[in-house]
C-alpha cells in the first residue's frame, strides 16, 4: 500500500503550483471522451525556458547521445553572450523557470556567472544541469551568489565501479560536492 501512496504523491508532484492543470487532468479522468475542450490552465505553467549555453563537454560517457553523428556539426560551440543579452532585452514577461542545460556541460561555458545573472531577469527560478565533475565548493558558492536557485547533478550509478565505467568519474568526488551543497546552500521550501 505504501508503494501506491508514493506513486500517487509522485504523480501529484507533477502538478505542484499548477492547480488548473490538475483540475483538467481530473476532468479527463472522470469524463473521458465527454471532457470539455476548455483549458483551465494558466499560461504561466507553460513558461519554462531551456537555454543551451554550450555544446562542449568534458566527458565522453559511453551512452551519450552526443556520440550520434547527427550532432557532430553542433558540437564544440558556445552561445554568444551578446545574443543571450539581446534575447533577454527583447523578451516580455517572466518565466516560471530558466534551465541552463542541453547538449553540453554548462560549467564549461566561459560566461556562466553572467548567464545566471542575466537569467534572473527572466525568472526568480534559475537552474542548471551538470555532470558535476568541474564543480568546486568555491564555484557553487559563486553560482548561488549570482542567483542560481537549483543545481541538478547527473549521476548514472550509485555503485562507484559502475559510475566509473559509465562516466569515468569518481562518484566520491560528486558525493563530497553534494554534501557541500546540502550543508552550505539555503533550503527553500515552496
Amino acid at each position: 500500500m505504501l508503494d501506491r501512496k508514493e506513486e500517487m504523491l509522485a504523480l501529484i508532484s507533477n502538478f505542484e503550483g499548477m492547480p488548473d492543470r490538475l483540475l483538467k487532468y481530473i476532468e479527463i479522468l472522470l469524463e473521458g471522451e465527454d471532457a470539455s475542450s476548455f483549458c483551465y490552465q494558466d499560461t504561466m505553467s507553460y513558461r519554462k525556458l531551456s537555454i543551451v549555453l554550450t555544446t562542449r563537454c568534458n566527458l565522453e560517457c559511453k551512452w551519450c547521445f552526443r556520440l550520434d553523428p547527427k550532432y557532430k556539426r553542433s558540437l564544440g560551440k558556445d552561445l554568444n553572450i551578446e545574443v543571450y543579452k539581446s534575447f533577454i532585452k527583447n523578451t516580455k514577461g517572466k518565466f516560471r523557470q530558466v534551465h541552463l542545460a542541453g547538449l553540453g556541460e554548462p560549467t564549461l561555458y566561459p560566461q556562466l556567472i553572467e548567464a545566471i545573472q542575466l537569467s534572473k531577469n527572466l525568472s526568480s527560478d534559475v537552474k542548471f544541469t551538470t555532470n558535476g565533475v568541474l564543480l568546486t565548493c568555491e564555484s557553487i558558492d559563486n553560482y548561488v551568489k549570482a542567483g542560481l536557485t537549483h543545481l541538478e547533478v547527473s549521476i548514472d550509478a550509485f555503485d562507484a565501479e559502475k559510475h566509473k565505467e559509465y562516466r569515468n568519474v569518481d562518484i566520491r568526488k560528486l558525493h563530497d560536492i553534494l554534501i557541500h551543497i546540502s550543508n552550505n546552500t539555503p533550503y527553500i521550501c515552496r
